[in-house]
């Protein structure tokens, strides 16, 4: 089956208008590239497409993500330094236009455990909440993690903001027993080690 047929099964209703419907919604989105990047509201609105037929496309454009994020990380993959953490982030994100956070929490040995996005941006930026990610490294029952987010602007130098976010992150770590391992932000062709830069201070490897 073709894209448009794929999206009439999620949108439902008669094969021909649903098929339509569908083909619609990719035509003004841009494609499933498109609505990978988030245009399903432009979309939306053209496919006259309800609260329910968006929510369906949504929930199932989610669900790819997570799926590849998986796929990414099969089987109990080991990473072993920032070039292993960013090869993961460009298997799951793709072409993202904006930012998002993720967090990879990882066994004594660094083999993934688990991982979880914590915080979708804008296009040049993507605040969270230190809770948040402490609590999912907590959940995931993981002693060690890694932070990983992206820059679409194609330059992987942290900023300011991404300086200080990370080191509250690592402090608050430190005192609930967890350690941050690193902080790797990728860009398309490049990607920077917070840790090799010299912006976090030593950390105790739970493999070492």
């Amino acid at each position: 089956m073709g894209d448009a047929e794929l999206l009439a099964m999620i949108l439902g209703g008669p094969g021909s208008t649903a098929t339509r419907r569908a083909q619609t919604l990719l035509d003004a989105s841009g494609g499933l590239l498109g609505l990978a990047r988030g245009a399903v509201s432009e979309g939306a609105t053209a496919a006259r497409l309800g609260p329910a037929s968006r929510a369906r496309v949504e929930a199932a454009l989610e669900l790819g993500v997570r799926a590849a994020g998986a796929a990414a990380l099969a089987p109990r993959q080991v990473l072993s330094g920032p070039d292993d953490v960013a090869a993961w982030a460009r298997a799951v994100w793709g072409a993202e236009t904006h930012e998002e956070l993720w967090v990879v929490a990882v066994d004594a040995h660094h083999a993934v455990m688990g991982a979880r996005r914590v915080a979708v941006g804008t296009s040049n930026e993507c605040r969270f909440v230190v809770r948040d990610v402490l609590c999912t490294v907590l959940r995931l029952g993981a002693a060690g993690f890694f932070l990983v987010h992206n820059h679409p602007s194609g330059d992987p130098s942290p900023s300011p903001d991404d300086v200080d976010a990370t080191r509250r992150v690592a402090g608050a770590a430190r005192a609930t027993g967890l350690v941050l391992l690193d902080h790797v932000v990728v860009a398309a062709r490049s990607h920077r080690s917070m840790f090799e830069l010299g912006l976090l201070d030593h950390v105790t490897d739970p493999s070492r």
